[in-house]
């Protein structure tokens, strides 16, 4: 897996051709909260079919399969996957390849934490 900036200023993860790599980023809240989780990626038809987990330690995890998008530039709209409770203090969010039939799991855009 590797990191590539967009012309936007965006940066997008790529490269993801190791079903047991992941994708984490590390979350400090102040208080115990609900979020709506979505996520935004990309996915060429001839690897579509991925399936994936989006969870924060203490929360659960949420479940998700890889579409195909057209290209592996062209990205889905925001995609709903479900809420999670996220626990107060430090914990980490990763996704990761719960199945991958073809040759790679998607190009990750961005995830979205969105308070209810």
């Amino acid at each position: 897996i590797q990191q590539v900036a967009g012309d936007d200023g965006s940066v997008m993860i790529v490269d993801w051709l190791d079903p047991g790599a992941t994708a984490s980023w590390e979350l400090v809240l102040p208080a115990e909260a609900t979020f709506a989780v979505e996520i935004r990626y990309a996915c060429a038809a001839d690897t579509a079919g991925s399936s994936y987990g989006v969870g924060v330690e203490g929360a659960g995890e949420l479940r998700g399969q890889v579409w195909n998008t057209g290209s592996w530039m062209s990205l889905t709209p925001w995609l709903a996957l479900g809420r999670l409770r996220m626990p107060a203090g430090r914990s980490r969010m990763v996704v990761r390849a719960l199945e991958m039939p073809g040759y790679a799991v998607m190009n990750l855009s961005a995830l979205r934490l969105l308070p209810l």
